[in-house]
């Protein structure tokens, strides 16, 4: 008598074992590959705006301050957030999207989907990365920077606001410029001369006034004039600066507006 048939294995097992290997493979693969759309937004993480202002010539104070915030908040970043740096010229026109990059993430829901697509390792890669591109960007444009005539920063603000803010997220504007604003419609004399509350009319009659509704600005690099030596405000026009841009931001509808020489980043 012939012994008990061994059990069958179907062949489609070793089929289905082989896709599995496959897919791993894939997904490992894929996430090898570099951030090239933009593919660690998330939705709801903050929308971070990077104003720089390259109307004035900086110096190494300027560009170490600079540095040292982006270090900053690097710190407080989980990951999804999307980072855009602008620049503010001579005209709002010229305004440059010198970056926008998302803060790379693991976005797994569960321990297998965290298997198959998350790589640790690649994220902290990705992030240090991204500081670096961030950094070397920043300081290039620093380095380009120089005196110029004009400066447009109401009207810049007002159309980056427009093209770069997320209207139902967490926006988190920080400008680095002196403020002093010389543009065709608020020559440096009418800035200086004309009382702010006729000043912040002028400037919502030809819609300069940014729509920045619950936005948190941070405003750094305060304080010195613009000329290549940098010198400190004096006391009156730094009151008067700081007053203007204060009622601008609340016009605007900005909920925290902090201003001064240094930066503080908080989450």
């Amino acid at each position: 008598m012939r012994g008990s048939p061994k059990p069958h294995r179907p062949a489609c097992w070793r089929g289905i074992l082989a896709a599995c290997l496959s897919c791993c493979a894939i997904a490992q693969a894929s996430a090898a590959q570099p951030n090239a759309n933009n593919a660690y937004c998330d939705a709801a993480g903050a929308n971070l705006v990077f104003i720089i202002d390259t109307t004035t010539a900086c110096d190494d104070k300027d560009k170490e301050l600079l540095v040292r915030a982006v270090g900053e908040m690097f710190e407080i970043l989980h990951g999804g957030e999307r980072i855009v740096i602008r620049t503010i010229t001579d005209t709002f026109a010229t305004s440059q999207r010198v970056i926008e990059r998302c803060i790379p993430r693991c976005a797994s829901q569960g321990m297998l989907d965290k298997w198959l697509n998350c790589n640790e390792g690649l994220i902290v890669s990705e992030t240090k990365k991204a500081k670096r591109d961030i950094v070397e960007s920043l300081r290039a444009h620093l380095a380009a920077a120089t005196p110029r005539a004009r400066s447009d920063i109401a009207r810049t603000l007002a159309s980056i606001a427009r093209e770069d803010a997320r209207a139902d997220g967490q926006n988190l504007l920080y400008v680095f410029s002196d403020m002093i604003e010389n543009s065709d419609h608020v020559p440096g004399r009418l800035f200086f001369s004309a009382e702010n509350k006729r000043l912040l009319a002028h400037m919502k009659k030809y819609g300069l006034v940014a729509s920045l509704k619950g936005a948190e600005v941070h405003v750094f690099g305060f304080g010195r004039d613009g000329t290549e030596a940098r010198n400190p405000l004096q006391v009156g026009t730094q009151q008067k600066l700081l007053e203007f841009w204060r009622a601008y931001f609340k016009a605007a509808g900005a909920n925290l507006v902090e201003m001064g020489q240094n930066v503080v980043v908080r989450r």
